[in-house]
């Protein structure tokens, strides 16, 4: 640049260019200033903003875990789609509180702060699958009943009802020494802690534990009423089977002493009002002769289709 002001007359314009260049850091330094303090700025609202956030998702926990001590007292077993649809509801708010809980961690591992857990959320994911489990299987059992009761009474099938009312059995016993062995722990819990509490805490935590047995009662309750579904089984069993005819329905019908030949309005529920236990035994023998009547009828009726082909086509085909 010496040089070239030694041997070269600039014009003011390029003059004036040259100073503009050479002054330009001195020009921009303040912008990288106002830069820094505007990123620094954003950072701290990002960073204030992310706190709030967290804080927000931790009152949510606390009320989702609120809601959860609130499903041990869910023991109406006449509002069971309700439950149902409410456990649906929370696990919805756990998984969006999940979906928070990643964009967080995200989040500070971009500002470099330690990434927060949150072991209240694993909790109540936990703890609420047993409550959806039950619920959503008391509601089946629930349906399939009325099903049963007031549906179609010739659709019936005693072997494959008799199948289900087992599983369905097994599964709510299943739970429902789950929430024994839960309702124990927590016993032995509170026993452990019973030095450090007050007789006011104490007295909630007697409280919570009733709480806890309304969900053993009510599997209790559903077992009690699935025996007594099971009763009816064999009465099924002798009425929907295949093999009875008319003439069948009509030696049923005068041992009763009543119509017994069922139509499109036929139900168990109808059936059962009619007390049969009485003539059971007398129905089952009928049954079961129908049964024997119609194995024999398919052998005949093969061997009778057998002739007529072999009338039509070679025997060797037969063979």
């Amino acid at each position: 640049m010496n040089y070239l002001l030694d041997v070269h007359l600039f014009v003011p314009e390029d003059i004036i260019l040259n100073s503009t260049v050479l002054l330009w850091p001195k020009n921009i330094n303040p912008v990288f200033d106002e830069n820094d303090q505007l990123i620094e700025n954003a950072k701290r609202k990002g960073e204030g903003e992310l706190l709030g956030k967290r804080e927000k998702l931790m009152l949510e926990l606390e009320k989702l875990s609120r809601r959860m001590e609130e499903f041990a007292e869910c023991s109406e077993l006449d509002m069971m789609q309700q439950y149902v649809t409410d456990v649906r509801t929370v696990q919805k708010r756990i998984a969006d509180a999940e979906e928070a809980v990643a964009y967080f961690n995200k989040e500070e591992a971009l500002y470099k702060w330690d990434l927060t857990t949150y072991p209240q959320l694993d909790s109540s994911k936990v703890n609420i699958e047993p409550y959806q489990k039950l619920f959503a299987l008391i509601n089946k059992w629930q349906k399939t009943e009325k099903k049963w009761i007031d549906g179609a009474f010739l659709d019936l099938n005693g072997e494959s009802m008799e199948a289900e009312v087992d599983e369905f059995f097994r599964e709510v016993y299943k739970m429902m020494k789950l929430f024994q062995q839960k309702q124990k722990t927590l016993e032995e819990e509170k026993k452990k802690a019973a030095q450090h509490r007050t007789l006011s805490e104490d007295k909630d935590s007697v409280d919570e534990e009733k709480k806890e047995s309304r969900i053993v009662l009510m599997c209790s309750a559903i077992t009690e009423q699935i025996k007594a579904f099971k009763e009816y089984i064999p009465l099924v069993s002798i009425l929907c089977n295949p093999g009875i005819r008319t003439r069948h329905w009509l030696q049923m019908s005068e041992i009763v002493g009543s119509e017994l030949t069922p139509n499109s309005g036929s139900s168990l529920r109808k059936v059962l009002e009619l007390s049969l236990d009485p003539y059971l035994h007398q129905c089952e023998q009928i049954s079961a002769a129908a049964s024997k009547k119609a194995e024999h009828l398919v052998p005949t009726r093969n061997k009778l289709l057998q002739t007529v082909c072999q009338g039509l086509f070679p025997i060797s085909l037969f063979n």
